[in-house]
């Protein structure tokens, strides 16, 4: 029987939400934007539209596989921190919320230093707390550094994805 973009919404997160997903609210949304490559806003506008079967397909697969413990940002290969938007794969860790919260106290301490600060972020990973000076600190130089050269590739593709040109 054919679904609404909300009623799969409401599906995965209810599957999501009986596996003890923490924000499975969160998860099943960014997971169904990710099948069918609607944004947020454009998901809230369609959601009585009908979804094909082969979105609904997709859906279920990826609810299936963050049931079995994959992670999301994992599954859809990217994910917001600090207002941006970040690839992620299994070769770094996940920002985390508390992440954040240094990211934003080192943004802070940046912008007292005049004119402008020097960053080394060592263990870099995504490269996400350096990558949010970056991009919030005027004249700030931030150098990523990390032992594993599969997390630094990843940490190259997100400064060019988010055009930084101070890395």
């Amino acid at each position: 029987m054919a679904k609404t973009y909300h009623d799969l919404y409401l599906d995965g997160r209810k599957l999501l939400s009986s596996a003890h997903v923490d924000g499975a609210s969160l998860e099943a949304r960014e997971l169904l934007c990710h099948v069918t490559g609607k944004t947020r806003d454009e998901l809230l506008r369609d959601g009585r539209l009908y979804a094909f079967d082969d979105v609904e397909n997709s859906y279920r697969q990826l609810l299936e596989k963050r049931i079995a413990g994959m992670p999301a940002a994992y599954l859809i290969g990217e994910w917001s921190f600090c207002d941006l938007t970040l690839d992620i794969t299994p070769d770094v860790l996940i920002p985390r919320i508390d992440t954040e919260v240094i990211a934003e106290r080192a943004v802070a301490v940046g912008r007292r230093m005049t004119p402008g600060c020097r960053v080394l972020d060592l263990c870099t990973g995504s490269g996400c707390i350096g990558l949010v000076i970056a991009a919030h600190v005027a004249g700030s130089r931030v150098v990523l550094a990390d032992w594993s050269e599969d997390a630094l590739s990843v940490a190259h593709g997100n400064v060019r994805r988010n055009h930084l040109n101070n890395v």
